[in-house]
């Protein structure tokens, strides 16, 4: 596995248990937080 795999897998894991404890949770606000585009977290979901 490559860093970026890694990396990738890790947000993954963290915005699923984000999403499972909050309520609401707007793309932004994941993406402020991992240091992301808003468009990586919206393709990170749909993976």
């Amino acid at each position: 596995m490559h860093d970026n795999d890694i990396k990738r897998l890790s947000r993954l894991t963290a915005i699923l248990t984000i999403l499972q404890t909050r309520r609401i949770v707007t793309s932004l606000n994941l993406a402020e937080k991992f240091g992301v585009s808003v468009r990586t977290i919206y393709r990170d979901i749909k993976a």
